[in-house]
């Protein structure tokens, strides 16, 4: 094999490679391709933390956007890195559990995706932007009065579940990310279609400078898209800008995938249900919130983490508060909530049914191992009422 086969051999590889992202395995991502989205998960490729999920290798025929759960539940009282629910009938993904009283938290300080406060870690973020959000909710709830922190975190749950600002984000995002799409399309071609078939044509040593200075044109052209795109979307992530357009210099593939930081976590903030929603067909949207709303009335056991008796009640409060910002969204959305919570198993055998995944069992004194040990139901109770929170 040549040199230059090898060079382009390891391009491939490099640019493969970033086609892809590392996704933590609690969230759920969003992949379109050919204009169509589809809900994933993370694959097996990875590790107890992160998996694989791969995007289309040209730039503009596929995009990937990943909703993380929020780690943390809030009460007016404390914080503790637990939420019982895990927006879709998955088991939880293990997570250490770090629990606070609100008025000893302290100052909040992140570095990268940890969050600590006085008494030490409070969080480990799926990404820094979800610290980040941790991080201002936390200050300016520690900063309230206590009566005024149940009005906060109530405002943090609307903004969770508010479908029009997901919508408004995204097409805000469509219309100043156009440009940077084609500037990587057209850096594409030039990296893995024209360079090459000049240098097949006319040899490595007559195209190099033509290539290097071509290819430096274009570096420019997508790293001033990107860095306009990305101050409009994200004008405080200061250092996450340099770093990108610092990589997009030094590696070539990352010049041609410049637009994907710019989706990946575009509404990540927002509920899985929303993104759902918003972007999958009706009947895909549909199965995604019956999921949500089954985690729900079903949560996954155990509802309260290890730890002193504050942090359970936290965990239920908080809980509680979910369930019913879930609720009133799906009745927003057009759902009935009784209705879309019912399973029903294929099996003729099966008396009894796992309300979260609807596997079938014949005995009523089964547990579903699947769903963290949740006791079976028959199916005519499957569709049972919820807890809603007293008083708010």
């Amino acid at each position: 094999m040549s040199d230059e086969a090898s060079l382009y051999l390891v391009l491939c590889l490099l640019y493969a490679y970033e086609s892809g992202a590392w996704v933590g395995n609690g969230s759920i991502a969003f992949v379109s391709r050919w204009g169509r989205w589809h809900r994933r998960t993370p694959s097996l490729v990875g590790n107890e933390r992160w998996g694989w999920i791969g995007r289309e290798l040209l730039p503009p025929l596929g995009t990937l956007l990943v909703c993380h759960p929020w780690p943390l539940s809030i009460s007016p009282s404390g914080v503790v890195s637990f939420v019982a629910l895990t927006g879709d009938t998955r088991s939880r993904i293990p997570q250490p559990c770090h629990f606070a009283l609100l008025d000893r938290v302290g100052r909040l300080t992140r570095e990268g995706s940890l969050l600590a406060g006085a008494s030490g870690p409070l969080l480990l973020a799926a990404s820094e932007g979800q610290a980040e959000a941790a991080r201002e909710l936390l200050t300016s709830v520690t900063a309230a009065p206590t009566r005024a922190r149940e009005a906060l975190v109530a405002d943090h749950l609307r903004a969770m579940f508010d479908f029009e600002a997901a919508a408004m984000r995204f097409r805000d995002w469509k219309r100043v990310a156009r440009p940077l799409r084609w500037l990587t399309v057209t850096a594409w071609i030039e990296l893995f279609v024209v360079v090459p078939t000049a240098v097949w044509c006319f040899g490595s040593e007559r195209v190099t400078a033509p290539a290097i200075a071509l290819w430096a044109v274009t570096v420019v052209a997508v790293a001033l898209a990107f860095a306009r795109a990305h101050r409009h979307l994200w004008p405080e992530r200061k250092r996450e800008r340099r770093e990108a357009l610092l990589g997009m210099v030094l590696l070539p593939p990352r010049a041609v995938r410049a637009g994907d930081p710019l989706a990946l976590e575009l509404l990540a903030d927002f509920h899985p249900a929303v993104l759902a929603c918003l972007l999958l067909p009706a009947g895909e949207s549909a199965d995604a919130v019956a999921a949500t709303v089954r985690d729900a009335r079903w949560p996954s056991l155990p509802l309260h983490p290890d730890g002193p008796a504050e942090a359970a009640a936290v965990a239920d409060w908080y809980r509680l508060r979910l369930t019913a910002a879930i609720t009133d969204f799906t009745e927003r959305r057009g759902f009935r909530v009784d209705q879309i919570a019912r399973q029903r198993t294929a099996d003729p055998q099966a008396r009894f049914v796992c309300p979260r995944c609807g596997t079938g069992f014949v005995r009523c004194d089964t547990r579903c191992d699947r769903c963290g040990h949740t006791p079976v139901q028959p199916e005519d109770r499957c569709s049972a009422g919820a807890e809603r929170p007293r008083g708010r």
